[in-house]
């Protein structure tokens, strides 16, 4: 049996023009499919003069389109989307397919577009692509911090992830999801996630007026870094007004490790008056 689940109209003449989705036999079947457009074809061929009547059996459902369009679409793509966040400050983010097996030679990028003040949250709840290796040389999820592929990488993302929520620096953020083309299947499932505009996010001057790097894709990490026997301060978060409730935020200080300087780092408070929890919270 023979599958195409890019079958862009339907008309059984455009199967020729169809990306070939798979051919499948023997006793177990295809993954779950969903189309990239209105229709699946399946073609099914034998040879044998005599067959049984319990040869394959399926369910099909038609599904609401709109639950894939993740913002605006942009004009002559299958599955890219610009999400403003002055008109949708939370929704929901999947590859094109999800949960069926996703195409080969695609390339989908959803742009998040904020507010002034604003900081985008993108959490991934279902990560499963192909894994390649750890640089992800074939299927690949890549998220930028800002609005284009000139801004910063905060990482690329193959195989599956567990726990993965990511946060922009400022008010923009690109995600792009990229297939390779090639001879193999592959019967990965793509990705699900939420997304979210919001002001209450930690803001970050905290860090940048006093030396600190902010760690992109996290909410308030920093990292501090040596600049020979040098000294400065470390504050909380929102410092000096009250810092937000349900926050992590991590700091790392590091000494200067080469052939000519190895450093420690000391570190004493100067004022400390984190509250105690209430007992067996």
């Amino acid at each position: 049996m023979d599958v195409y689940s890019e079958v862009a109209q339907p008309d059984p003449g455009e199967l020729i023009n169809s990306p070939f989705g798979g051919r499948y036999c023997g006793p177990i079947p295809p993954r779950r499919r969903v189309s990239l457009y209105r229709a699946i074809a399946l073609a099914f061929y034998t040879d044998k003069n005599v067959s049984t009547s319990d040869l394959f059996s399926g369910r099909y459902q038609f599904i609401n389109d709109s639950e894939y369009e993740v913002g605006a679409p942009v004009a002559n793509t299958p599955c890219s989307f610009l999400v403003n966040g002055a008109a949708k400050q939370t929704g929901a983010i999947l590859s094109p397919t999800y949960p069926g097996a996703y195409p080969k030679a695609l390339t989908c990028s959803y742009k998040f577009l904020g507010t002034l003040g604003q900081r985008v949250r993108l959490e991934f709840r279902d990560f499963d692509l192909f894994f390649g290796g750890p640089h992800c040389p074939f299927d690949y999820v890549k998220v930028y911090d800002g609005p284009n592929t000139t801004s910063a990488v905060i990482g690329t993302y193959c195989g599956q992830q567990r726990n993965l929520v990511l946060y922009s620096s400022e008010n923009s953020l690109l995600v792009t999801f990229v297939t390779l083309p090639r001879t193999a299947n592959t019967q990965n499932r793509g990705f699900k996630g939420i997304f979210e505009f919001s002001n209450s996010f930690t803001k970050l001057d905290f860090i940048s007026k006093n030396d600190g790097e902010h760690i992109r894709g996290s909410e308030c990490d920093q990292k501090i870094l040596s600049k020979k026997e040098s000294t400065g301060f470390v504050f909380s978060p929102n410092y000096p007004f009250p810092y937000m409730p349900k926050l992590v935020c991590r700091y790392f200080i590091y000494g200067m490790q080469d052939a000519q300087h190895l450093e420690r780092v000391r570190l004493e408070f100067l004022r400390f008056e984190i509250p105690k929890g209430v007992k067996g919270e």
